[in-house]
């Protein structure tokens, strides 16, 4: 079964726009760097993968639509920040996970007594 043209979804400039301002212009002024959102010899290697086969993600007709509204986080399959990947395959790479849980309970202990 095909699909008209006239029928086709169309592209989303409003989900272009808001993948542009939640990735690229909200990384620029949480590192105060002006070199995201590039891919370019010597640039910063920060990227994510996201897995546009999961169910939620299906069909994608439009890869900015689909980051705007359907992706979550579960769907994320690698995190790298400068060239360094800290999250794969859905375990930490470079965060003791359990440390981590250990000190936070020891630090906010107090709050719950």
């Amino acid at each position: 079964m095909s699909v008209k043209e006239d029928q086709k979804p169309k592209k989303s400039a409003l989900g272009a726009r808001l993948v542009e301002q939640g990735l690229i212009t909200e990384a620029q002024l949480a590192q105060g760097r002006e070199d995201c959102g590039t891919v370019a010899v010597g640039a910063r290697a920060d990227l994510i993968l996201i897995d546009l086969n999961a169910i939620n993600n299906i069909p994608c007709y439009d890869l900015a639509t689909a980051l705007a509204y359907s992706v979550n986080t579960s769907n994320v399959l690698l995190t790298m920040c400068d060239g360094r990947i800290l999250f794969e395959n859905g375990e930490y790479t470079s965060i003791d996970i359990e440390c981590l849980r250990f000190e936070s309970r020891q630090i906010i202990r107090h709050y719950f007594d």
